[in-house]
């Protein structure tokens, strides 16, 4: 399984097309076996949140996964998604995105118990 890690940041007002763009697309991640495990909204105002160096709180975080980069990349170049892509581009103006695999938290947790 690999996951996919965006950090998203929402033009002013972009949150509707945001959403609209996830709404369609929905289907097309899952027709290529990924899942939208996770979007969480950032609090802003919350005095927890911390940035280095000055760095931008961003607007959203969403975790996708997949079972392995070929699906994955089969969803960014769909024909059906490449349609829709102006949706989300007019909403956000800034994305990182970041590859990760899952990290076996018991076999670490075994592995420091030695």
């Amino acid at each position: 399984m690999v996951y996919y890690t965006q950090v998203l940041y929402v033009n002013e007002g972009g949150e509707e097309g945001l959403r609209n763009f996830e709404g369609r697309t929905l289907p097309i991640l899952a027709r290529h076996g990924g899942e939208l495990i996770l979007l969480s909204k950032i609090d802003k105002e919350h005095d927890e949140n911390v940035t280095l160096s000055g760095a931008e709180i961003p607007d959203e975080i969403h975790i996708l996964s997949f079972p392995d980069r070929t699906n994955f990349l089969a969803y960014m170049s769909d024909p059906e998604r490449a349609a829709m892509l102006h949706l989300k581009e007019n909403a956000v103006r800034s994305v990182m995105l970041f590859e990760g695999r899952e990290v076996d938290m018991n076999a670490m947790r075994a592995e420091n118990e030695r």
